[in-house]
Order: C-alpha cells, then sequence, then structure tokens
C-alpha cells in the first residue's frame, strides 16, 4: 500500500523531494525544540518533585531525631538512689516491707512522663519478665516480652524496638537502654513513645495522593500511614533504597509510578521514605504533548503550502534542463543546453554542454582504444598458440606414443595441453580468476619443461592467498614467462629456475617474474625501459611485441599509475615486476 501511495505522489521527481525536504528541514529543529523542551519540562518536574521531598524527608528526620534525643536524656539517671534501691528490693522481692521505694519510683516515672507529649511508659525491666513502670509493678504479656531476648544494643548503648503493643494493646514503640551496675546485671529501663507521634512528625503534604512512611534497616515498615502495613515488609521498596543512606527512585507498583526520596537517620538506622503519586504529572505532560502535536500539524500545513510554491519555481527550469538532456540518454550527444541566467542552474547548463563535448571526443577515442585493446588479445592469442608451438607439443606427445610407449607422460602433455587452449581462449572473458591464469602459466611450463628436458624448473609462489579470488585480464603473465625462458634460462650451462611470486599491497597487486639467466645487458635494457615509455616505433616490433603488449593491456585497464617495470637484471637475475589494481568482480560479466 505505501509504495503504491509513494508512486502516485511521484516521490521519485526532484519537486517531490524538494517539497519533502523543505518540510523535514523545517519539521527538524521544531521537532527537536518540542522533544527538547518536553523533556526539560519532564526533568524538571522530577526534580522539583525530588527537591521538594528531599527538604521534607530530611525535615522528618532532624524532628524524629530530635524527639529520640530528648526522651535518650531521660535514661540519664543510672546513679539514682531509690532506682538502685528499688531494683535491689524487687531482686530479693522484699519490696512488700520496703513500700515507700516503690511508691517513690512510682511517681517519679508519672513525672518523666508528663515531661514528652506522646510518652506512654517509662519502666524498668528485670530479666524475668517483671515490669516496674508508671502503670505499676506487672509481669510483661508473652508478646510484649518478646522484643526484650537478645537485644542488640546501638553504638550509643540503646535498643529502639519495631512497633509492639504494651499492656493496654496499645500500639508503641521502644527505646532500651541497660541498667548495669557491678552488682545489677540484666536489668533494662524502657521508655514507650505512642506510634501516634510519628504520624503526627511526618504529616507534611506531598500532593494529593503522597505520603511518608518510615522502614528499619530490614526493610520492615516502623510508620505507615496504612495501620496494616506496620510491622511488615514494605511493598514499595528496592534493592536501591536498602543499601544506600539517601536519593530518590522510581518505583512501578500496580500500573502505577512513584517517585521515592529517602534519607537515613544515623541515630535510628531508620529511613524516612517519601512517595509521590506522577498521576497528577502525566496528565499535565500528556496535556503538553497534545498541544505540541498540534503546534506541529499546523507548522506542517503552513510549511506544505510554502514549499508546493517554492518548489515549482525553483524547478521549471531544471525541467527544461531534463527535456534537453533526455536526447542525450538515447546517445543523442549532438545537442545543446540554452538556459538564461547566471545562477547555478546556468552554470549547470554550460557544463553539461562541455561535458557533451567531452563525450563525443572520449567515444571517439574509446573506440579507438577498443579496437587497439582487440588487437593486442588476438596478438597476445596468437603469440601463445604459435604454431610452431602447437607443432612441437604435439610432436612430443607422438613421440612419447610411439617410441617410447609412455602412455602416461603423453596423457599429461595432452591433459596440460587442453587446459593451455581452455584457459586461453577462457570463453571469450577479457578478465578471468588469477587463480585460473596461475593454472594456465603452469600448463605452459609443463609443457616447455618437458620439451626443453628440464633443462629449468619454475616455483609458483603466492605470499597473500587471497588475491587467488581477484580478476586479471588473461593470458597477461604468459608473454613474460616464455621471454624467461629463451633469453633466460635455456641460455644457462647449468639447470636454470623461474620463480613467480604474488602478493598484495594496499590497494594493488604486485607480480614478480624472475629468472636466474644470464641477464640483460645496458644497451638491451635501455630499449626495453623506452619501450615500456610507449616509444616501440624505434625498435623491432616484433621481437619486443611480449613485453609492450603486457605493459599496454595494464595501462588500459588499470591507468598509467599501474604497468610493467624492469626491476632487476644482473649476470645472475632478472625481474620483472607487474603491478595491477584490485578487482574482485568480473567487471565485464556485470
Amino acid at each position: 500500500m505505501l509504495p503504491n501511495l509513494l508512486e502516485k505522489l511521484q516521490f521519485n521527481t526532484l519537486r517531490t523531494k524538494i517539497i519533502f525536504a523543505f518540510i523535514i528541514v523545517g519539521l527538524i529543529p521544531f521537532l527537536i525544540f518540542a522533544t527538547f523542551s518536553y523533556h526539560t519540562y519532564s526533568e524538571a518536574f522530577y526534580s522539583k518533585i525530588t527537591t521538594y521531598s528531599e527538604e521534607v524527608v530530611n525535615s522528618v528526620v532532624i524532628q524524629t531525631d530530635n524527639y529520640l534525643l530528648d526522651i535518650i536524656e531521660l535514661f540519664e539517671m543510672k546513679d539514682d538512689y531509690y532506682i538502685n534501691q528499688g531494683i535491689k528490693l524487687i531482686q530479693a522481692n522484699e519490696y512488700q516491707k520496703n513500700r515507700k521505694y516503690i511508691f517513690r519510683l512510682w511517681e517519679e516515672f508519672n513525672k518523666i512522663i508528663r515531661l514528652k507529649q506522646g510518652l506512654n511508659e517509662f519502666s524498668i525491666r528485670f530479666n524475668n519478665g517483671q515490669i516496674l513502670s508508671n502503670f505499676g509493678l506487672y509481669y510483661s504479656a508473652e508478646r510484649d516480652n518478646s522484643y526484650y531476648q537478645d537485644i542488640n544494643f546501638n553504638n550509643q548503648g540503646y535498643f529502639i524496638s519495631t512497633p509492639h503493643y504494651n499492656k493496654y494493646e496499645e500500639a508503641v514503640i521502644s527505646i532500651v537502654k541497660p541498667f548495669n551496675t557491678e552488682k545489677i546485671k540484666r536489668v533494662f529501663l524502657s521508655i514507650h513513645f505512642n506510634i501516634e507521634i510519628l504520624k503526627r512528625l511526618t504529616n507534611l503534604r506531598l500532593g494529593q495522593q503522597g505520603y511518608i512512611f518510615i522502614i528499619n534497616k530490614n526493610g520492615k515498615v516502623i510508620y505507615h500511614p496504612e495501620e496494616e502495613n506496620i510491622g511488615q515488609k514494605a511493598k514499595l521498596l528496592n534493592e536501591y533504597i536498602l543499601k544506600n543512606n539517601e536519593g530518590s527512585t522510581v518505583i512501578e507498583s500496580n500500573q502505577k509510578e512513584y517517585v521515592l526520596t529517602f534519607s537515613s537517620s544515623e541515630l535510628t538506622d531508620w529511613k524516612i521514605i517519601s512517595v509521590a503519586d506522577t498521576t497528577q504529572f502525566i496528565a499535565q505532560l500528556n496535556e503538553l504533548k497534545k498541544l505540541t502535536i498540534i503546534g506541529i500539524i499546523s507548522i506542517l500545513i503552513a510549511l506544505t503550502i510554502m514549499i508546493f510554491y517554492l518548489s515549482f519555481y525553483l524547478t521549471r527550469p531544471l525541467k527544461r534542463l531534463e527535456r534537453v538532456t533526455e536526447k542525450a540518454v538515447h546517445n543523442n550527444f549532438n545537442v545543446d543546453i540554452q538556459i538564461k541566467g547566471k545562477d547555478e542552474i546556468a552554470k549547470l547548463g554550460k557544463s553539461i554542454n562541455k561535458m557533451m563535448s567531452r563525450i563525443r571526443n572520449l567515444v571517439k577515442t574509446n573506440i579507438k582504444e577498443q579496437k587497439h585493446i582487440r588487437e593486442l588479445e588476438v596478438k597476445s592469442l596468437y603469440e601463445q598458440i604459435k604454431p610452431h608451438f602447437i607443432y612441437n607439443t604435439l610432436d612430443m606427445i607422438i613421440g612419447q606414443l610411439e617410441e617410447n610407449n609412455n602412455i602416461e607422460r603423453a596423457s599429461y602433455l595432452i591433459e596440460s595441453l587442453g587446459k593451455f587452449f581452455r584457459l586461453s581462449f577462457a570463453k571469450g572473458k577479457e578478465m578471468v580468476l588469477i587463480k585460473k591464469e596461475l593454472d594456465h602459466i603452469r600448463s605452459y611450463l609443463d609443457i616447455q619443461k618437458f620439451r626443453f628436458m628440464d633443462k629449468f624448473d619454475y616455483l609458483i609462489s603466492i605470499e597473500d592467498p587471497e588475491i587467488k579470488s581477484y580478476f586479471i585480464p588473461k593470458l597477461l603473465l604468459q608473454p613474460l614467462i616464455e621471454n624467461s625462458i629463451y633469453h633466460g634460462v635455456l641460455n644457462r650451462d647449468d639447470d636454470g629456475l623461474i620463480i613467480i611470486k604474488g602478493y598484495k599491497r594496499k590497494d594493488y597487486i604486485i607480480f614478480k617474474i624472475i629468472n636466474n639467466g644470464p641477464g640483460i645487458n645496458q644497451n638491451k635494457r635501455e630499449e626495453i625501459s623506452n619501450i615500456l615509455k610507449d616509444d616501440i616505433k624505434k625498435y623491432n616490433s616484433e621481437k619486443n611485441y611480449g613485453i609492450y603488449n603486457v605493459n599496454k593491456r595494464i595501462k588500459y585497464k588499470f591507468g598509467e599509475k599501474y604497468g610493467l617495470y624492469l626491476e632487476e637484471s644482473t649476470n645472475n637475475k632478472t625481474v620483472f615486476r607487474i603491478e595491477i589494481g584490485i578487482i574482485e568482480v568480473n567487471e565485464e560479466n556485470d
């Protein structure tokens, strides 16, 4: 459906592209601005929530710590005479005979309770569960007493319990401190305060649905506006809150998102956590998003109207240019473009006129070069299949069959000759794989080696095997191999050696053809150098056509920076170097 729509809109026309380009260019800055504004507003709102929440929780931490510090100061009664005597009498079970000490302590405890709002009970607790407090002398209930078993006091020497119930089933929190002397052990001073005091301390506004709750270091709720959560594992909690002393995080629960800001009290190890519901915030953001979309659509409509007019004005001379150049598409290069003005389109028209003129010249030159290339290829192929080469090879095969009855050797020669011809013609292709070109050279060398009775040996060394998958003009290496045989190794008194090396260097391929013949004299080297500079007319064209052919074909195919070079020639070594470009696909067939 979408491709059909684009086709109806003629998206392939320059005018349509200009329209869409202008729309996109005009729209992108606005989209970026709108997106940036949206995210800035969002981050600012989150920052505002977090900053306000941090102030609130820090305030609650300070107020809670101050309240608890005031309570802890009430414990400073360790050397009180009446407390010491009362403890001794109760532990000795003799308090009935000395009730004045007990009565005095009861009065003292009631005074202490009235000193601080929210205090519920001040008591001395004994290891056997007996309690002396402002409520009198009694034994604690089993569930209340459980808070005083195996108490672990903090570094300040006191212990703060989790919420529990006193003898009157009131929810309280206990602060406990050991009252130990040299003679008194396992006796505790304890102050209960009503949990309602935490409700008062945390009663601060955090939006319409925000609230504050308190947990201990294990994640159990100390205080929560919903009483059923007190003493339970906190529901809105994650590892980040448990592992850090302060910070802010976002938690999703029941398809809602909450911003939690927390701070820790060093005094109690409690974490004061504020909860801000983002529902109202998200509604505001959605409203902003709606306004942004409306703005984008309005700007898009205005841009479209303006750009349609501009695109028509800009593309009108290009349409005229298109109609003229259409003729050139159909191989009619004898056209000129007439566009008035001095703008870029007029300059383009003049450039196209120059290009047409150059194309006409290039076509003529290309026709000549292609004709020359074909002549070079035919000449190269003829050099490969000279009648005397075929005659000599067939004569060797017949000799092996008639004289030596060596069928195996004759078969090998027939197979090598067959490969040689197949690779020579290469199905009419101009380019062949380097692997096939090397196979062709191997077949040729095997035939010549047999023909000259192992007068020489050869070695093909490819340092970079990957080059075998690249392409090379066919029959490029054979003329140099032939020269190495007839003008090199056959002129030695002992056995000769021909080495063909191939490797890759950056963006080109190098072949070196090395023979250990007697070398090339100075005059001949100068002659070869001039031939490779395209100055063959002064020299014997038939005798030197092989290296001229190779060099010319390379330059036609790959450019002037590539070619054939005589690298070295001494008394025992001659090295020709070929440099060609890299072709990974047979361009002739593509």
